[in-house]
């Protein structure tokens, strides 16, 4: 999925006159999902080529909820394109990166041996994120549900339990 960098026009003219640079995002309110979220982190990171610690922030961990905080001028921030094309179309949003976008890999797991009706919404659901989204280069990897578990950190293995397989 491709994200893009956002700010309304008043928000620029008043923090970002001259471009995004480091120092007008150390001043700069950002607007982000969650304390977990590195996109923001990554983004600057990959623009300056140096990471960037000590920039305002507020979070708003719901995606229409970013989107409208950034929309209302609380900050500029990262949101998928697709979720922001009609603001942007409007004027309500100014992109600030053009050159800039951020693509994050989407994942659907889901059962090998899954119900037919399971079946039938993974291949809905595969299939029109094959029609809307820019495919990654990379094959997805299939990993084995032993190492899937194992990477899950509250799901570490009992002595003396196991798991059924699928």
């Amino acid at each position: 999925m491709e994200y893009r960098c956002y700010a309304t026009p008043g928000f620029v003219a008043e923090f970002l006159a001259d471009g995004l640079t480091v120092r007008n995002v150390l001043r700069a309110p950002a607007v982000l999902f969650n304390r977990k979220d590195a996109l923001h982190d990554e983004f600057l990171q990959r623009r300056f080529g140096m990471r960037i610690d000590r920039y305002p922030r507020h979070y708003l961990p719901s995606p229409s909820a970013l989107l409208e905080g950034i929309a209302m001028g609380a900050g500029y921030g990262l949101v998928p394109s697709m979720q922001a094309q009609g603001l942007v179309q409007e004027g309500v949003l100014q992109e600030l990166a053009p050159d800039d976008p951020v693509q994050v890999d989407l994942y659907w797991h889901h059962w090998e041996m899954e119900p037919p009706i399971a079946r039938e919404i993974t291949e809905l659901i595969v299939g029109r994120a094959e029609q809307c989204l820019i495919q990654s280069r990379q094959p997805a990897r299939k990993v084995s549900r032993q190492r899937a578990l194992a990477l899950i950190p509250s799901h570490r293995p009992v002595p003396g339990l196991s798991v059924p397989s699928m």
